[in-house]
């Protein structure tokens, strides 16, 4: 029993602190189950027992229920407390660690002046004590800040010098045929080539220049050619993973072998999808679905992007079908959120908004940027239904949301707060006089400029979101698209 287990391996001291954290002797059930675990040697645990100890009645069926919850949250308390006392523990003897949560707190508050004081003590820190795990996580967190740096020449040049420790990172790995390469270094390596293109400030380092590629073992060749695909697009990214796949089908026998032929499926898939192929995206991940398979495993997240790439192609009828049949992938509440918000987005593209209003009226989403998308799509759909009161209530609706994240808000909070407010102004802008609409289009532009150049940092900008935004400004108006896609002065005057 895991919650036995967890109590008695704590030491008088602890069972005492325990017991004050967790507030124990104010929850009357989980202070009886604690006492009663806490004074029973094991071979004597019963369960008739300890329900009579917990709830003063004989034990039945019908009340295991009661105690099995007991259990559980007593568990996860010790959970929680075990994981408390180990943190404090690291933090006593690990400097680099400490240093690197101290830059975490202050990018989440949003202290970009002491971050940019900061981030290069720890990183030396971490470079001297040989800890390249601590030195990637500096250079994450620094990338994820550079949009607010991004006329800042000092701080360019900050994530300049750290992208080339990426890349030297990249070749030690892939020189000694290592089986492991972080993924914090390949996202790092997208970010740079993805994004350098549309912000000339960044300077592209180019692909990975290992002389003689055949000194590689097959391993290494892999994971070559893996580093290499980032740095691609389309079709020689796709070509690139081939060659991935072509050799670690050579490395049949080493340790998870499956884990990188599905990082390779899964890579394409997401390559098809980007660039539209979605007949493509779906046989990749069925072929992901069926590795899991063969393991005996499962990954909702699978299953989703396949009826996602279904929703991608268009073929509704497909996708009710499918999403029918393999509903037994959903089995937890997450799961099952994001599905119910993929069937609204299908019942919208069909026009079907009742449906849409019912599914998103039950299906909040318990994760942050869920309810947002969510709450995105409710308003899209009160825009499609000439509905300004509904879509003024649901942002209001919001405000609180917002305002108590307001400390630790990502960039895609501020993405999905800037399409809210498009969609405000889209509703007034049908039922206003045309000689009013000056300064309604010109708050559109501004906000959609802004999410112009957020789309490098986040996927939560879908440019074919904003062509339709376009397409209703234009037909509200008459001003022809190619003025509102080229600039702003053709608009404003």
């Amino acid at each position: 029993m895991k919650a036995f287990e967890l109590i008695h391996s704590l030491s008088k001291a602890e069972q005492k602190q325990f017991v004050d954290v967790a507030k124990l002797r104010s929850k009357k059930t989980a202070f009886a189950i604690y006492k009663y675990l806490l004074k029973t040697p094991m071979d004597q645990l019963d369960r008739n027992k300890m329900h009579r100890a917990v709830y003063g009645k004989k034990f039945s069926k019908e009340q295991d229920v009661l105690l099995r919850n007991g259990l559980k949250r007593l568990s996860d308390k010790l959970k929680d407390f075990l994981i408390d006392k180990q943190w404090e523990k690291e933090k006593a003897t690990d400097d680099c660690l400490k240093n690197l949560w101290y830059l975490k707190a202050l990018e989440n508050r949003r202290l970009h002046n002491l971050l940019e004081k900061e981030h290069s003590k720890v990183y030396e820190v971490a470079k001297s004590a040989y800890r390249q795990d601590i030195q990637e996580r500096v250079m994450h967190i620094m990338m994820s800040a550079r949009l607010y740096y991004e006329d800042d020449p000092a701080m360019i040049q900050t994530i300049q010098n750290y992208l080339s420790e990426v890349k030297r990172f990249a070749h030690e790995h892939i020189r000694i045929g290592e089986r492991y390469l972080s993924n914090r270094q390949w996202s790092l390596y997208v970010t740079n080539q993805k994004k350098s293109a549309r912000h000339p400030r960044f300077t592209p380092i180019q692909t990975l220049d290992i002389s003689n590629i055949e000194d590689l073992s097959n391993y290494g060749k892999f994971m070559y050619y893996m580093a290499q695909c980032f740095w691609l697009e389309k079709e020689e990214q796709i070509n690139c993973l081939n060659k991935a796949e072509f050799y670690i089908d050579k490395c049949k026998n080493i340790p998870h072998y499956h884990i990188q032929k599905r990082s390779i499926i899964i890579n394409r898939a997401r390559t098809y999808y980007a660039i539209g192929l979605y007949k493509e995206t779906q046989e990749q991940y069925l072929k992901a679905i069926e590795i899991l398979k063969q393991r005996g495993a499962k990954n909702w997240r699978d299953m989703y992007n396949y009826l996602l790439a279904i929703v991608g192609d268009k073929k509704y009828e497909l996708f009710w079908e499918a999403a029918e049949r393999n509903t037994s992938w959903f089995e937890t509440q997450e799961a099952r959120e994001w599905l119910n918000a993929l069937k609204a987005m299908v019942h919208f593209e069909q026009g079907d908004y009742d449906d849409v209003l019912f599914i998103l009226g039950t299906n909040s989403g318990s994760n942050d940027l869920l309810y947002l998308g969510n709450k995105n799509l409710l308003i899209k759909t009160y825009y499609k239904l000439d509905d300004p009161e509904s879509i003024d209530r649901e942002i209001n609706n919001c405000k609180q949301f917002f305002w108590n994240r307001k400390e630790h808000q990502s960039l895609d909070y501020k993405i999905y707060e800037t399409y809210f407010q498009i969609y405000r102004l889209l509703i007034n802008l049908k039922f206003t006089p045309k000689e009013d609409h000056s300064d309604l289009i010109k708050s559109i532009i501004d906000y959609i400029n802004f999410l112009q150049r957020s789309e490098n940092f986040s996927p939560n900008v879908d440019p074919f979101e904003l062509e339709e935004v376009f397409m209703e400004i234009h037909k509200h108006t008459g001003i022809p698209l190619e003025d509102l896609t080229t600039g702003r002065d053709k608009v404003y005057s």
